[in-house]
């Protein structure tokens, strides 16, 4: 609400606020939200190690757009160090997860990039940790 101003004055400090209320209570998508306003310095002081950190606990409950932009910061190294093989297994459970038309083309666009980087080896490493990651995901899912 506070983020967009939908029914309120927007605020971006509010936002981060509600957001890191409902975070702290494991809501996923106040803690990609969350990562969010960390990665562009909106309500909080821009830091990608918080961004990465929010990213991090929303994609392990399966949130593609938190997968996504996970992916991204192994890709440019903001807020974790530079990993191509991290990076690949990130984009690849974002456009697995599917649902974000462009940020999903991006996400296969990017992973052809970075396979010219990378060799077979690591490229299956990275597919093979994307599926066991989608496995748990799943599992997860069902137990709720």
């Amino acid at each position: 609400m506070y983020r967009l101003g939908q029914g309120v004055p927007q605020n971006d400090n509010k936002a981060a606020h509600w957001y890191r209320e409902a975070a702290a209570k494991g809501d996923a998508s106040a803690e990609e939200n969350l990562g969010d306003l960390y990665n562009i310095g909106r309500g909080v002081p821009r830091d990608y190690d918080k961004a990465a950190h929010w990213y991090r606990r929303a994609a392990a409950q399966g949130d593609a757009g938190a997968e996504y932009n996970l992916g991204l910061l192994y890709y440019l190294g903001r807020g974790v160090l530079r990993d191509y093989v991290a990076s690949y297994k990130w984009l690849a459970l974002a456009a697995a997860g599917g649902g974000h038309g462009a940020a999903d083309r991006l996400a296969v666009r990017m992973m052809g990039s970075l396979r010219r980087s990378m060799t077979a080896a690591q490229v299956a490493r990275a597919q093979n940790e994307a599926i066991e990651l989608r496995r748990k995901h799943a599992n997860a899912k069902e137990r709720r």
